[in-house]
């Protein structure tokens, strides 16, 4: 028997409340359930459901479970015992904005009648265990309708994929094919990845240049901030930066640097950012991000031996936790262990894409969301005192450069495909 478990992936849920115009609704037509799956009720019952207004949240055990689920359908929610209160509103807050729907928070290692009905589930689907299997469940009448994973819908993208996105197509396919009556206000995307999309233009990299390292020294030599910070165990040796740390994380040792102008929060708008990464532990070894830019926007670093990519702008203001982190990977982009790999990364907001080099390769754009958009805008124009650059320490997934850097640059601008290619053939190693 297939036991439910609570992956890691739960403790990097999060949280978006956005209440404007609706851009996505209408209510989807009744039709039967998936092969494997219980109907949950008649079709007729499911189409004339109110959506009502935001959901209900509660926390769901054997004594209210058939009542409340009995209302609507419910997203169920596992939860981790002790793990931090930040998961709950992570959670909750990334459906506000959908209609036809209550959320349950339920304790996924608990001995309940809720978890027999899961694991009974599983034994009679063919679930994998990919990481997404016990993420998230559609209840309907005290049944499980389906679980995010299962056969009858597979997410888009790759197995390093996940996020609201993802989690959002899931729920509006099966809510359309068990006939839910549902709107939402940020459409899902179809995808997450598009083809690299052309920017024509001259050449000139010393444009909108605001900030190179090179760690001859630790000094800037755009002359636009302040000397590169080095905390713990770091140093620079050799001409590059390392934490000296093996990769370890100590909660201690970083490398960073702020933006002296406080004003030009170029991760709110657009951004190229280039570095030399010399990882000296193989990615397959070392699945962690390892560099972050901004006030927690961006984390870059190697999962399975590939590139990956996870934006997730963060903030606690008003009781709200930042969305689910929008995480982007590519298996077959291999970032060489010992070896020099150089990572751009040009995003533009307002065009949607974040546009990816490794080793002087394009990669697919990734298309940024409406979600995503919105949250990065907001986010990125808030700091906690100094407005962050980059550093090389994950603080968010607790781990560090595994390695060495150098010839960390930032640009306030998208480069042109010409100056990618330039920006490259300059600093490549």
């Amino acid at each position: 028997m297939k036991q439910i478990v609570c992956v890691s992936l739960l403790c990097m849920l999060a949280v978006f409340v956005s209440f404007e115009q609706s851009v996505y609704s209408g209510v989807f037509p009744a039709r039967d359930g998936l092969d494997g799956a219980d109907s949950g009720g008649d079709a007729g019952d499911r189409q004339n459901a109110d959506q009502g207004g935001a959901p209900e949240v509660t926390t769901l055990d054997d004594s209210n479970f058939l009542e409340y689920t009995s209302r609507k359908p419910v997203v169920g929610i596992p939860s981790i015992s002790g793990c931090y209160e930040g998961v709950t509103k992570q959670a909750i807050n990334g459906f506000r904005d959908v209609r036809g729907i209550n959320l349950g928070l339920f304790d996924a290692n608990a001995d309940t009648g809720i978890v027999s009905k899961l694991n009974s589930h599983y034994d009679n689907t063919d679930t994998p265990d990919d990481g997404l299997w016990a993420d998230l469940v559609l209840f309907y009448k005290g049944k499980v309708i389906h679980v995010l994973g299962e056969p009858g819908y597979k997410p888009a993208g790759t197995e390093l994929n996940f996020g609201p996105d993802v989690r959002r197509r899931w729920l509006a396919v099966i809510m359309k094919k068990h006939g839910f009556p549902c709107t939402m206000k940020y459409p899902p995307m179809a995808d997450d990845f598009g083809a690299p999309e052309a920017v024509n233009g001259t050449v000139d990299l010393a444009r909108g240049k605001v900030a190179h390292y090179d760690f001859s020294s630790l000094r800037d030599l755009t002359g636009n901030n302040g000397d590169f910070c080095l905390v713990g165990e770091s140093k620079i040796l050799n001409g590059c930066y390392t934490p000296n740390t093996n990769g370890s994380y100590d909660a201690v040792t970083d490398g960073y640097f702020y933006f002296a102008n406080r004003a030009r929060m170029i991760f709110a708008d657009r951004f190229t950012l280039a570095v030399n990464i010399n990882p000296q532990i193989a990615g397959d070894e070392y699945p962690k991000t390892f560099m972050e830019l901004g006030p927690r926007l961006m984390d870059i670093g190697v999962k399975r031996g590939g590139l990956c990519i996870i934006i997730s702008p963060d903030s606690s203001e008003d009781d709200q936790q930042a969305p689910w982190h929008f995480a982007y990977g590519e298996k077959n982009a291999r970032v060489i262990a010992n070896q020099w790999n150089n990572i751009i990364v040009t995003m533009d907001v307002d065009r949607g894409r974040l546009g990816v080099l490794l080793n002087g390769k394009r990669l697919k754009d990734i298309l940024l969301s409406p979600m995503l958009i919105d949250h990065i805008r907001r986010m990125g124009r808030m700091t906690n005192g100094d407005y962050k650059g980059c550093g090389f320490t994950s603080w968010g997934f607790g781990s560090t450069l595994p390695g060495f850097a150098d010839d960390l640059i930032l640009y306030d601008r998208r480069l042109n495909d010409s100056e990618l290619q330039a920006l490259y053939n300059s600093v490549k190693r």
